[in-house]
C-alpha cells in the first residue's frame, strides 16, 4: 500500500496541478491502483484508499498547495489580487523580469513607487545678452518674447531704447539698437493681435512722456500713433496697460506724474490701437498709485497692489473691472494675506493669477502667491516663500508655448541690478520608500518641459520606467 501511495504521489498529483484533464487523471489513478500487485498468498478485496495509500498522497498535496503561489509568481501569474499583481492598484511601471532571482537573500519585490512631478523656480540664463535693466517692457507677440527699453543698470537713471527677442528665454538676439522713440523706462505696453503698443514712460527722473508708438514686425520698425494721447495729465510713468480683446479696447490705467499729487487713479481707453483715447473714469475707486500689477482674464481686468501716494507705502489690495469705469474691491489692503508690494510680476498662468516677488517697505520680496482666475479674488495661496533670489523691478511673461513663466531683468535681494532670467518649470523627483532606498539616481535629458527622465531600481527591486517632464 505504501508503494502504491508513492506511485500515485509521484506520477499523478503533479499533473493534477499542472491543469491536466481531470478525467484522464482519475482514470490513470484507477489503473495504477489496479495494476499494483498485492502481496502473494493473501488474496483479499482491493482497498485502493487504505491509510498507507492516503498518507503520502495527502502530504504531497499539502506541500504542493503551499508552494503553488510561489510557482505561479515565478511563471508571471498572480495567485491572488487583480491583474496587476497587487490587490487594489494599477502597476506604475511594467514588470522588470531581469531582477535578482528570488532565492537571493537580498531580493525583495518592493516596486518603485510612482514618480511625482513638482514645480520649481530655477535659473535658466545667468547672463542674457541684453543689457542688464529694470522697469522695461516685456511682451509676447507672434510666439516671441520682446524686451523693450528700460533703465540701464550699468548707468542707473539712463533710459534705453533697444529691442531684444527670444522664443524660450534662454537665447536672446538684438532686434534693433536704436528706435525712433525716445529712450524710456516704466512705460505701458500691451499687444493687439500682432502689434505691440507702447505709451508714456520716463526719459529721466524729471522728464515724463506722453506719446504712443506701435510695431507690427516684432520691434524692427516703430510708428508713432500719437504724439499726445490727450489725457488730462498726459505725461506719466509707472502706468498699467492691457488690451481686452472682448471689448476691443486698450486701457491705460493710473501712473505717476511730475507734479503733486504725483500719483493718479484715472483710466483711459483706445479702440484704434492707441491713435485716440477716451476717458473711462477720471477717478477710479482704488487709491492713487503706480507700478502696480494689471492683467486680463476674459473681459475682466484685475489690478493688484502697487505704490500708493496716499500712504507713501506699497499696498496689497485687489480690484477688478469689466469696463474700466467701475472698479470693485475684491480684497481690502487690511485683509490681504500677502505682503504689500510694488514692482512685481503679475501674470495669468495655468488658470491662476500669479503675484511674483516685488518690492515692499522692508526690501525685495522672494515669495509667490496665486489665486483662481475664475474666483472672486479673495482667496490667495502662497506658492513659495523662497524664490532663488528676491526680485523687484522686473517683468514676468508666460512663454509663447504656455509651458512656464519667466522673469526678465530686475533687481535682486541685495538690490543689485541684474538681467538674470528665472523660469518656473517642472522639476522631476523620484518618490521612493526611504527604508530601504530602492531607486537609483534618475537620468534626465534636461529640466525643461518635454524632457524625459529614466528610472532604474536598486539591485533586488522591480520596476523603473521613464517620465516626461510636464506630464
Amino acid at each position: 500500500s505504501f508503494f502504491r501511495g508513492c506511485c500515485v504521489t509521484v506520477c499523478v498529483i503533479p499533473p493534477l496541478f499542472a491543469n491536466t484533464n481531470k478525467s484522464n487523471t482519475l482514470k490513470t489513478l484507477k489503473t495504477l491502483c489496479e495494476m499494483t500487485p498485492f502481496p502473494r498468498g493473501r488474496p483479499r478485496a482491493r482497498k485502493y484508499w487504505s491509510l498507507p495509500v492516503l498518507l503520502p498522497m495527502l502530504g504531497a498535496m499539502l506541500l504542493l498547495l503551499l508552494q503553488w503561489p510561489t510557482a505561479a509568481a515565478a511563471r508571471g501569474e498572480h495567485a491572488f489580487g487583480n491583474a496587476t499583481g497587487e490587490a487594489g492598484g494599477a502597476r506604475a511601471f511594467p514588470r522588470d523580469r531581469s531582477t535578482t532571482p528570488r532565492d537571493t537573500p537580498t531580493a525583495k519585490r518592493t516596486r518603485l513607487r510612482p514618480t511625482t512631478v513638482t514645480r520649481a523656480w530655477i535659473q535658466i540664463n545667468p547672463s542674457p545678452m541684453y543689457t542688464p535693466r529694470t522697469q522695461h517692457c516685456a511682451v509676447v507677440v507672434s510666439s516671441t518674447i520682446l524686451v523693450i527699453g528700460g533703465m540701464n543698470n550699468a548707468n542707473p537713471g539712463v533710459a534705453l531704447a533697444d529691442v531684444w527677442k527670444s522664443t524660450d528665454g534662454l537665447a536672446w538676439s538684438q532686434v534693433t539698437m536704436t528706435t525712433p522713440f525716445t529712450a524710456r523706462y516704466a512705460a505701458g505696453c500691451t499687444v493687439v493681435g500682432s502689434t505691440v503698443v507702447m505709451g508714456g514712460g520716463a526719459a529721466s527722473s524729471s522728464t515724463f512722456l506722453k506719446n504712443v508708438f506701435t510695431s507690427s514686425d516684432l520691434g524692427v520698425t516703430w510708428t508713432q500713433a500719437t504724439g499726445n494721447w490727450g489725457f488730462t495729465n498726459p505725461e506719466r510713468m509707472g502706468l498699467g496697460m492691457v488690451y481686452v480683446s472682448g471689448l476691443g479696447k486698450i486701457f491705460a490705467v493710473a501712473g505717476y506724474k511730475s507734479s503733486s499729487p504725483n500719483c493718479l487713479n484715472d483710466v483711459y481707453s483706445s479702440s484704434n490701437v492707441g491713435t485716440s483715447w477716451t476717458v473711462a473714469t477720471s477717478s477710479a475707486s482704488f487709491s492713487i498709485r503706480y507700478i502696480f500689477g494689471l492683467t486680463v482674464v476674459g473681459t475682466k481686468m484685475w489690478l493688484v497692489g502697487g505704490y500708493s501716494c496716499t500712504s507713501s507705502l506699497p499696498v496689497a489690495d485687489v480690484y477688478y473691472s469689466l469696463d474700466g469705469a467701475t472698479w470693485t474691491v475684491a480684497l481690502a489692503n487690511s485683509a490681504s494675506p500677502f505682503p504689500a508690494r510694488s514692482d512685481f510680476g503679475f501674470v495669468l498662468f495655468e488658470g491662476l493669477l500669479w503675484i511674483i516677488g516685488g518690492r515692499s517697505a522692508s526690501g525685495v520680496q522672494g515669495n509667490v502667491w496665486t489665486a483662481d482666475s475664475t474666483g472672486d479674488g479673495t482667496s490667495w495661496t502662497q506658492a513659495t516663500s523662497s524664490l532663488p533670489t528676491g526680485l523687484g523691478r522686473f517683468v514676468a511673461v508666460v512663454l509663447p508655448d504656455g509651458s512656464s513663466t519667466i522673469t526678465t531683468g530686475g533687481t535682486s535681494t541685495s538690490n543689485s541690478y541684474n538681467a538674470v532670467s528665472y523660469q518656473y518649470i517642472y522639476a522631476v523627483t523620484c518618490s521612493t520608500p526611504s527604508t530601504p532606498s530602492n531607486a537609483n539616481t534618475p537620468s534626465c535629458t534636461g529640466t525643461a518641459v518635454g524632457s524625459t527622465c529614466s528610472f532604474t531600481c536598486s539591485t533586488g527591486y522591480t520596476g523603473g520606467g521613464t517620465l516626461t517632464c510636464g506630464s
